[in-house]
């Protein structure tokens, strides 16, 4: 995890050869095309993987037909207050968890940006094998947080969903306007009030993007 100037810190997960990756979906490829150090005239690479890699959105045409690409994700929902929320509940991010939180802390509201950092956070995920067991959002939770009108929902493992059912909870929260972001390096980060900026890639047709997220403490 990178700290930047004023307070930033960033929270996303490197892109690396060996990184963990969704069952199915080809791993990381880095390819040098030309090297200075080999008397090349400059360096050039080559990067081959699945949008859906590391630290990433999701737009709302990954599991609705016929939706919007990551090209329509509004800078306005990506950039401003954010809270982190800390759930330590050992099967997932559920209604029953969520009003657990409020009532320790507040009320989540609508137009939120929030955080959820789990046990997923606990280890360096990113360099072990594929754990079908992370913790997720649970539909009665994506049911929830989209009735509260959020407008971002970010996540510490590669899906919003849990492996054995991730279509529901992103039907809910893509079509209600939630955007996702998932695979956040959230094992330094503590529970609080935060600003956030989080930009992806511009690619057309895209159902999702690799991206830089950096927050700080709101001040």
């Amino acid at each position: 995890m990178m700290r930047q100037g004023e307070g930033w810190v960033d929270v996303t997960y490197a892109i690396k050869e060996g990184m963990v990756h969704w069952p199915g979906q080809p791993p990381v490829s880095f390819e040098r095309l030309s090297e200075m150090e080999k008397g090349d005239s400059a360096t050039v690479s080559a990067l081959s993987l699945s949008l859906h890699t590391g630290t990433h959105m999701d737009a709302p045409k990954h599991f609705l037909p016929h939706a919007s690409d990551i090209t329509t994700a509004p800078v306005s929902a990506l950039m401003g207050a954010l809270r982190v929320a800390v759930i330590t509940d050992a099967f997932g991010v559920d209604e029953d968890a969520l009003r657990t939180y409020e009532a320790r802390t507040r009320r989540i509201e609508a137009s939120e940006r929030v955080f959820f950092r789990t046990k997923n956070s606990d280890t360096n995920w990113l360099d072990a094998p594929f754990n079908k067991d992370y913790i997720a959002i649970l539909p009665s939770g994506a049911r929830y947080l989209a009735a509260r009108g959020v407008q971002v929902v970010g996540v510490d493992y590669l899906s919003v969903a849990p492996f054995n059912n991730t279509t529901e909870t992103h039907e809910v929260l893509l079509s209600a306007g939630v955007w996702v972001i998932e695979g956040l390096d959230l094992r330094a980060i503590s529970e609080g009030d935060y600003e956030m900026i989080a930009l992806p890639l511009k690619i057309e047709t895209g159902d999702a993007s690799p991206l830089r997220v950096v927050i700080r403490p709101k001040r």
